[in-house]
């Protein structure tokens, strides 16, 4: 397996490490760059932008990213943003569902989740990058937190001012 050379940015350290290496939502339009309404996965874009009520966050609507598009099968990725609501668990979800298209979920954007209350986390395999200030102040959030092995990006300051007392970090040699 071939190793992943990545920024991490926790806590508000910054090092660099080496990794080796579904929830369902309904959603609706949100006004966007590009409008998503009636469009499939093959017509949608990077930059095109929706909302999602996800019950895997408690009900709480979520601001969703098209941000990379596989031109040969149309499959899109997005990051999500919490929009409203305070979920008490946050289980991020591995795919929104938007008229009948599945989209892989693989960013949580930047300050998505900043200064919720929140007690618990679960990341999925399958996230790549977990945004600036992502879960800072989420003062609840505490115990262990394990990173899946496909994140190979951790942005500055994404879990600040929690009470984290371990971060897993999947195969991680410091260069």
């Amino acid at each position: 397996m071939k190793n992943k050379k990545v920024k991490l940015a926790l806590l508000g350290t910054v090092a660099f490490a080496t990794l080796s290496s579904s929830a369902i939502c309904s959603s609706s339009l949100l006004n966007s760059k590009t409008s998503i309404t009636n469009k499939t996965a093959l017509t949608a874009e990077v930059g095109d932008t929706f909302e999602a009520q996800c019950q895997d966050l408690g009900g709480a609507y979520l601001i969703c990213t098209v941000v990379a598009k596989d031109e040969t099968t149309g499959q899109c990725s997005i990051k999500i943003k919490l929009k409203n609501g305070n979920p008490g668990t946050y289980n991020i979800p591995t795919t929104i569902t938007k008229d009948s298209t599945n989209y892989t979920v693989t960013e949580i954007d930047d300050e998505s989740f900043l200064n919720k209350d929140g007690q618990t986390i679960s990341i999925p395999n399958g996230i790549k990058k977990v945004g600036k200030r992502a879960f800072e102040g989420c003062t609840r959030l505490g115990g262990k937190l394990v990173i899946p092995s496909s994140c190979t990006t951790i942005s500055e300051n994404a879990f600040k001012s929690t009470s984290f007392t371990q971060i897993d970090l999947p195969a991680v040699d410091y260069t």
